[in-house]
């Protein structure tokens, strides 16, 4: 286009699901067909291959639905300001799954996502929900459950920022208190050192609400996505071309903190079935870190910095993961919201211990939808746009003006940045990356942030030569395969442009990036394909 190549992905996602057949022997052959030696050492041609002629042989499957995830809004931080919502950007992500079914593809339910307006308006529905929550308790206490069809939605609408902690992602807030939901708790009649999860009605809410589509998409999600995928360059054009026009705009990791915890799990399940045993049935909070699956487990690990924790009793000791204490981390209450029923922290060190990259600000939701009569026709979210930020207060004494000299200073949320991000200015030594060597990963790293290359792109197209023209340096957290970026960041790839004359990191210091898989965190939409304007026409 214009005698340039441009390349984007949109914010969309589809996966298509698959069924196996019963294999007669409570599917311990099929779970035989993943566990492949060196399925992780491969080529990736290879292992597609192996895929296909093993788990994946489509002979053997039957099309089972096709689960549509797509950003179908953005806001972006100006227009949050200007309207006093004082979020750091939002958008709206729609959510629907399709079954083939009489030669064509029609709608199916949302697993666990209840469809509020209808159990609103209908006390038969109320008094349904009610009786399968207390008689179900055991199922839901261990993540198992399954909500009858008839009181679930066909369309799902997630919100970001601060999506964990909004009553657009807690559906059953809107249709059980606490009260009612420790009074279900209570007349169920399990004894407490029997519940995995479950230790209070705001327990039982987190629970039920963190099992729902929206719930569960944004926590310790990516953007509200779980699995992006990785960039490619095999497409269009010239392999080159693409992947020179991308620079600046490509991701580092292509999943969520949740699903490198959530393989885990899976493994070991899968290994389980496979050799005849009984599996570990129970499913872990979205935002838990990795654990190790024995001896009954789950054993998490500790969470690190950013990451989420629980704060209170809510949760069984089961369900409870606590901060890095090696890292000095403790549980702080970043985001408040009066309107919902439990709140997760995040794991943040002390004054003494900070470093790029950090939240550094906490916020107060005044939250839209806990006010709403839910009467919308599409779903009962669909002005939770309208929550805001009544409160906005520093994490830490610090600048938070203009950056000066060396200093950490607090960005402030209105520029885009969530809960803020401490940052300062590149030393001559950190621009170079001099630090980075094979078997060491720093905390900090000399990143790309906003500049005027940035701004271009919010205009139009992304342009990876506009950008490389005007995009800063600043110093930022680094993010790997086991690291993780905190709610509403992502992690993105150093780009190739930091090679050239402008910037002199060597090619050899970048490889080691690349080879270890070392990113930075910034602001989901601060990468271009994570946002649903600004994409070419492919016309």
């Amino acid at each position: 286009m214009n005698g340039k190549t441009y390349a984007s992905r949109m914010p969309f996602t589809v996966n298509m699901v698959f069924s196996y057949g019963d294999d007669g022997k409570n599917c311990r052959d099929i779970a035989a067909l993943w566990r492949i030696d060196g399925m992780d050492k491969d080529d990736p041609t290879v292992i597609a291959r192996r895929l296909l002629q093993g788990p994946l042989d489509f002979s053997n499957l039957t099309f089972k639905q096709m689960e549509i995830n797509a950003q179908v809004a953005r806001f972006p931080s100006d227009l949050e300001n200007m309207e006093n919502r004082k979020f750091a950007g939002q958008a709206i992500y729609w959510m629907r799954i399709f079954a083939f079914r009489g030669g064509k593809f029609q709608p199916a339910k949302l697993e666990n996502t209840p469809d509020v307006q209808a159990i609103l308006k209908d006390p038969a529905k109320q008094k349904q929900l009610q009786e399968y929550l207390s008689g179900h308790m055991a199922e839901i206490d261990n993540g198992v459950f399954n909500l009858p069809e008839s009181l679930e939605a066909d369309v799902a609408l997630s919100f970001s920022t601060a999506g964990s902690s909004r009553v657009a992602n807690r559906p059953f807030d809107l249709l059980v208190d606490r009260e009612q939901a420790g009074k279900i708790v209570t007349a169920a009649g399990i004894p407490a050192k029997s519940l995995k999860f479950v230790q209070s009605g705001a327990g039982l809410l987190e629970r039920l609400n963190t099992s729902s589509c929206m719930g569960c998409h944004q926590s310790s999600s990516t953007a509200g996505f779980h699995f992006l995928g990785v960039d490619r360059f095999d497409f269009g054009g010239g392999a080159d071309a693409i992947k020179s026009a991308l620079d600046g705009n490509k991701l580092q990791l292509p999943f969520s903190p949740h699903v490198y915890a959530e393989l885990a799990r899976r493994k070991d399940y899968v290994e389980r079935v496979s050799s005849g045993q009984t599996p570990n049935m129970f499913r872990p909070h979205p935002s838990a870190p990795a654990a190790v699956w024995e001896n009954g487990g789950p054993a998490y690990a500790p969470a690190g910095d950013n990451m989420p924790c629980p704060l209170n009793a809510d949760l069984a000791n089961s369900a409870k993961w606590s901060c890095s204490s090696t890292r000095n981390l403790s549980c702080l209450a970043v985001v408040t919201n009066a309107s919902a029923s439990s709140h997760l922290g995040q794991c943040l060190p002390g004054a003494q211990n900070i470093y790029a990259g950090l939240s550094c600000r906490s916020n107060v939701i005044d939250d839209s939808t806990a006010k709403s009569d839910a009467k919308e026709s599409l779903s009962f979210n669909l002005r939770s746009f309208n929550d805001r930020v009544s409160k906005d207060e520093l994490i830490y004494k610090m600048p938070e003006g203009k950056l000066s000299g060396y200093d950490y200073n607090c960005r402030p949320t209105r520029i885009g940045v969530p809960l803020g991000r401490i940052t300062r200015p590149c030393k001559p030594d950190e621009s170079k990356l001099a630090a980075i060597q094979p078997g060491s990963i720093p905390d900090e790293i000399c990143a790309i942030v906003g500049g005027k290359g940035f701004e271009q792109m919010a205009k139009g197209y992304f342009d990876s030569a506009v950008f490389a023209a005007g995009v800063g340096r600043g110093l930022l957290n680094v993010c790997t395969p086991s690291r993780f970026c905190r709610e509403d960041y992502i992690c993105q790839e150093m780009p190739d442009l930091l090679t050239g004359a402008k910037f002199n990191v060597s090619t050899q210091t970048l490889n080691i990036l690349k080879s270890r898989k070392i990113g930075f965190c910034t602001p989901t939409y601060f990468v271009y394909q994570l946002r649903l304007d600004g994409h070419p026409n492919p016309r």
